[in-house]
């Protein structure tokens, strides 16, 4: 699944890289979804891991 935001820059107090806020964000995401019970505490790992594009698609 991808989900795209957009956020401005300028509205951390101090700056992140976009890498930073993906990370941040799937991490957040997780910790959410393991709190409603939509997911289990073990998939937190998977969720919250960097997107690694398959070499297939590039």
């Amino acid at each position: 699944m991808r989900i795209v935001i957009e956020i401005r820059e300028d509205a951390f107090r101090t700056p992140k890289t976009s890498q930073q806020v993906a990370d941040e964000m799937r991490l957040a995401a997780a910790v959410f979804w393991v709190a409603r019970g939509d997911v289990a505490p073990e998939a937190v790992k998977d969720i919250a891991a960097p997107y690694v594009p398959d070499k297939e698609g590039l």
